[in-house]
């Protein structure tokens, strides 16, 4: 068994409590995705030199070209007619 303490996990909660979170809020700027909370989230702290996150965001990959949503259509030809294809479908109109 595997525990990890609450601060210790990147959640949407405080990603809308962070600057950037709150500055959303104020614009009244309707976000359709706890991902896009996250990301902004992610793209503040990554460029705080002193974030907590910091070591974490480092060691992140600057592609995930191995995931279907981000596929070429030379790629994506192969999925035709499967789930996998119209998941990423349902994740980009999610973005």
């Amino acid at each position: 068994v595997l525990y990890v303490p609450r601060n210790y996990i990147m959640t949407t909660e405080m990603a809308k409590e962070s600057a950037i979170g709150k500055a959303i809020r104020r614009s009244r700027y309707d976000i359709r995705s706890a991902h896009s909370w996250l990301a902004v989230y992610l793209c503040q702290e990554k460029h705080n030199l002193k974030s907590f996150w910091k070591p974490y965001i480092d060691i992140l990959p600057d592609r995930y070209s191995n995931m279907p949503i981000f596929f070429k259509e030379f790629y994506k030809r192969f999925l035709k007619g499967s789930y996998s294809l119209e998941m990423a479908s349902n994740r980009l109109l999610d973005l």
